[in-house]
């Protein structure tokens, strides 16, 4: 007669280690030398949970993408996000076309030139990086603009000597949180300046002004 107990015990035990090694390839850290604390504040979950809910709104400001073989920028005219959905606005020289608009959401991307070009994706990312030539990271940007995580992916947080949250590590970036604008009755703190950077690859988003729809 077979011991089901123990030729259960055989399988059963590597499949736990291999469920461990899983576990911990997914987990992700900050960088040793940030000098920041993983621990999050007391009212961290309130805060992000705000954060959340302010999913309609609009920014103005400014986007500078940086890669191995180019320096370009851009003038955000407008950034409107209505949970999911985003319709980008933007204008540059660098472009080569004047002004592009960006209009999708995390499945499809539509983009616009001022030459009335279009061009459309179910890989936002990847038609973003074939039209502009820039490496952004479209379906978690909408999320970490705001200074939060994108949910359904491992992260690591950093938090500052008042608890804000300085840096942010996720998807393969590494986000930096530089400064914040005031909360208002409207709308909780956000940021003012980010700057992502993986590998080569560097996004700095400067926002001179946030207003909720």
């Amino acid at each position: 007669m077979f011991d089901l107990g123990r030729r259960a015990g055989r399988f059963l035990l590597p499949g736990l280690v291999l469920l461990a090694l899983t576990a911990c390839s997914t987990r992700i850290h900050l960088p040793d030398d940030t000098g920041l604390s993983r621990a999050k504040p007391s009212d961290w979950h309130e805060r992000e949970k705000a954060l959340r809910a302010f999913d309609e709104w609009e920014l103005i400001g400014k986007i500078a993408v940086r890669q191995a073989d180019q320096s370009q920028s851009a003038i955000i005219n407008r950034w409107s996000q209505q949970s999911d959905a985003y319709h980008l606005q933007l204008s540059s020289a660098f472009l080569g076309m004047g002004s592009v608009e960006l209009m999708g959401d995390r499945h499809q991307l539509l983009i616009r030139t001022a030459d009335g070009e279009s061009y459309v994706s179910d890989d936002p990312e990847a038609l973003v990086r074939e039209v502009t030539g820039w490496r952004l990271p479209l379906a978690v940007l909408p999320y970490w603009v705001r200074g939060i995580p994108a949910p359904g992916q491992p992260s690591a947080l950093g938090f500052g000597d008042q608890d804000t949250l300085k840096m942010l590590s996720q998807a393969g970036w590494d986000v930096y949180f530089e400064r914040y604008s005031e909360p208002t009755e409207r709308r909780p703190a956000l940021p003012r300046l980010i700057t992502a950077t993986n590998g080569e690859a560097r996004v700095r988003l400067a926002i001179s002004r946030w207003q909720s729809q």
